[in-house]
């Protein structure tokens, strides 16, 4: 069977953003294991993706029980079986070394109701980015503008120290004679 053969195309998504409640909870229904949490990084008709930590991960294959907040609706609780599991491992100056694992969830069946609310995320979220209203939330812009405003004072020193001190000292000699 040739790779065009086993391509599924991918539902239309909405991708979470930092303002979204992205938090969410799931449990292993084989072992009736307790609620872990993780955060929703997309969702779609058909499934989401979620980032857990490596030690948390369950397994391909395995059915969960989720419960999550569709951004600007309902809640869910449902089941999805998973479907990928991706390794990875990052670095950051805040947190250091951290191994997460993201996992690729299918919804089992979900109820039309569900299934609606998902929909009209998804083509809400595509509405405004075709037409250009997804704004920049407050934190973005207020990191934004720090960080024009830190690159213009690095500017400024860099400027003032390739200057010699003599030159931009010079008027203030007379003040110390």
């Amino acid at each position: 069977m040739g790779s065009a053969a086993r391509y599924y195309p991918r539902a239309p998504r909405y991708v979470f953003r930092p303002e979204d409640e992205s938090l969410m909870r799931y449990a292993a229904m084989e072992t009736r294991g307790t609620a872990l949490k993780a955060r929703i990084r997309d969702l779609s008709t058909s499934g989401l993706s979620i980032i857990v930590d490596s030690d948390q991960a369950p397994e391909v294959g395995e059915t969960l029980k989720i419960e999550f907040s569709v951004p600007g609706s309902k809640k869910v609780a449902w089941f999805a079986t998973v479907v990928r599991i991706e390794r990875r491992s990052d670095w950051s100056p805040d947190f250091g070394h951290h191994d997460y694992t993201v996992v690729g969830l299918k919804f089992r069946q979900l109820p039309a109701p569900f299934t609606k609310a998902i929909q009209n995320c998804v083509k809400k979220n595509s509405d405004q980015e075709r037409s250009g209203l997804i704004s920049a939330s407050p934190k973005a812009l207020q990191e934004l503008y720090m960080f024009w405003f830190m690159g213009a004072v690095l500017i400024i020193l860099l400027t003032l120290m390739a200057i010699p001190p003599s030159f931009w000292l010079s008027p203030f000699r007379e003040l110390f004679k």
